[in-house]
């Protein structure tokens, strides 16, 4: 981690928190956007297609057509779209596939789409049901009820379920009717955030993240497959995710990469529209990013602490010392990310 760019993090965070700066700095990135979008002439013909329009939850969230995933052997009567996206984060080895929350007539495009990108994981930043509005629809089957769902060409079934607070982890079984070919993906869903806002503290948010890279979901090579990330409209939560993630991988990597939330945010916006959508998330974003470097600021400053203590034990004795209950107050580390 390159000190430079964990103090311009924090200390750009911490200036914008002084000067009640989000609303006009969301504007600003709001402005840049838009330019750009006209600049490079952005265009979603697909998306905005008779054929495809009712594959669509909203009319505001739709792929770009130079970024969206194209389905391979869908049926003759149907077209490749699904509203999902490729995002590659330039200079790193993150990429991921953004998507709006499935529609019951997009259930088995999602699937596909799954299948297809041989996708390790599925990170869920949504709840089926809020505040009596339907966000997404089941694709998966509850653990403990109904044991497998169809959708064609293929069968869903839950193998395990685990509960943490705030996020549960399943393993889902894909099962292709036709030849019984058989795959297992994580399905990753995060329990705390309400739609449009954020959630109260980023410490379960940040655990979600960890665990994610634990279980190799979130990619570490150019040729790993990347992981599907949803909420319902596939931009809002769903960028949050992403731009957290990306930053703190660069800056965790130790190159020479701008690590500066805001162009990012632009940045990405080349491959999905409307990446983040509030200033409050924004600032969630660049917050968790913020708590995660003070804590492994202060985790090497207490081993740091602790080896010193150890060496003067040791120049104080005749008998070498250990430092084998030296550990890490934070497990975060890039060999797991």
């Amino acid at each position: 981690m390159t000190q430079l760019a964990r103090d311009f993090l924090i200390n750009k965070f911490e200036q914008y928190e002084k000067n009640g700066s989000w609303d006009n700095i969301y504007q600003r990135l709001l402005a840049k956007s838009n330019r750009q979008e006209r600049s490079l002439k952005l265009t979603c013909k697909a998306a905005r297609s008779i054929q495809n329009a009712r594959k669509n939850r909203y009319r505001d969230a739709a792929p770009w057509d130079h970024s969206r995933i194209h389905l391979h052997d869908v049926p003759e009567d149907e077209s490749d779209y699904i509203n999902a996206s490729y995002v590659t984060v330039p200079g790193t080895e993150r990429r991921y596939i953004l998507s709006q929350g499935p529609l019951e007539n997009t259930c088995h495009a999602f699937w596909l789409m799954c299948w297809q990108v041989e996708s390790p994981g599925i990170i869920m930043l949504n709840k089926i049901i809020e505040k009596g509005h339907l966000k997404c629809a089941e694709y998966y089957p509850s653990f403990g009820g109904e044991r497998e769902l169809e959708f064609d060409p293929f069968r869903v079934s839950v193998v395990d379920e685990q509960e943490r607070d705030n996020y549960i982890i399943r393993r889902i079984k894909l099962r292709k009717i036709a030849t019984g070919e058989e795959r297992e993906v994580y399905h990753m869903q995060y329990t705390e955030w309400p739609d449009f806002g954020c959630p109260q503290s980023t410490e379960h948010f940040l655990e979600l993240l960890d665990d994610c890279r634990r279980r190799g979901i979130l990619s570490r090579t150019n040729d790993d497959s990347p992981p599907i990330v949803h909420c319902s409209a596939g931009i809002g939560r769903t960028g949050t995710f992403i731009v957290c993630d990306s930053i703190l991988h660069m800056v965790e990597s130790g190159r020479d990469l701008d690590v500066d939330p805001e162009a990012l945010i632009v940045e990405l916006r080349k491959s999905r529209m409307g990446l983040i959508q509030t200033a409050q998330q924004l600032r969630f974003c660049w917050k968790a990013i913020v708590d995660r470097l003070k804590a492994l600021k202060e985790a090497r400053k207490q081993n740091t602490d602790e080896s010193d203590d150890v060496k003067e034990a040791t120049e104080q004795s005749d008998t070498p010392a250990t430092v084998d209950s030296v550990r890490t107050a934070v497990s975060f580390n890039e060999s797991n990310s």
